[in-house]
């Protein structure tokens, strides 16, 4: 089942500034560019339930306007993941934090089933998978003991 949940400013958050970082580096070669948050640059239904390179995707098109390739955008996706990681991995664990938290009873029912000998546990994500991992660590979820690093 679904573990963390957004509030309002999550896009302020590590995650959500990622990836107008990872457009402006990679595509535009500008970290300093103009950008805006997800939702002030796409509509809910453009990124609520989508995965990380989609919502890439989306992004760089309404970035670049005019300018947008989207065969190079595509052969630039694994290295927007990565830059999009990196990013992350340098932020400290309130800057992880902001905006998501787990949701009532997550920890606990982990924990539950963690002491159990015959239950297995995987994380199926949209997101990149490094910062699905780092945001688990960061919410404490990890704490848990069901969940494990590679």
């Amino acid at each position: 089942g679904t573990l963390v949940s957004s509030s309002p400013g999550w896009e302020m958050g590590a995650h959500g500034r990622s990836f107008t970082h990872a457009v402006n580096s990679v595509l535009m070669k500008n970290d300093d560019a103009a950008g805006g948050t997800i939702p002030q640059l796409l509509e809910k239904h453009e990124f609520h339930g989508s995965t990380d390179g989609l919502i890439l995707m989306r992004l760089a098109r309404k970035m670049m306007g005019e300018s947008f390739d989207k065969e190079d955008a595509a052969s630039k996706l694994d290295l927007m993941m990565d830059t999009m990681y990196q990013f992350v991995s340098e932020c400290n664990d309130d800057e992880v934090r902001k905006g998501i938290a787990p949701l009532p009873g997550a920890i606990q029912t982990l924990e539950t089933l963690a002491s159990y000998d015959d239950v297995a546990f995987g994380l199926v994500t949209g997101n990149v998978e490094g910062i699905a991992r780092r945001k688990m660590h960061a919410l404490g979820i990890y704490d848990a003991g069901a969940l494990t690093s590679l």
